[in-house]
């Protein structure tokens, strides 16, 4: 961002440099892909995790979901 002097910042000019709009595009677009990353992620660690301890995948559900579930309200605490 710029540095901008005291006496050139218009306190009634409410509009964002291009700069700034682009920080807040790029954290809203990592905030709506940050669940389905981490879905995958727990996904993938389960899966491999059941695999090497040779269980069966039945497990990985029950796994999966409580794993999902506690991650998404420990990432995203606005969910509730």
């Amino acid at each position: 961002m710029n540095q901008k002097k005291l006496e050139e910042v218009n306190v009634y000019n409410f509009y964002a440099d291009k700069d700034e709009w682009r920080v807040v595009y790029q954290k809203l677009i990592i905030s709506a892909l940050l669940p389905i990353f981490i879905c995958a992620s727990a996904h993938c660690s389960w899966w491999v995790i059941l695999k090497i301890q040779k269980k069966p995948t039945e497990e990985l559900f029950t796994k999966f979901a409580a794993t999902t579930v506690l991650l998404l309200f420990l990432v995203h605490p606005s969910i509730t």
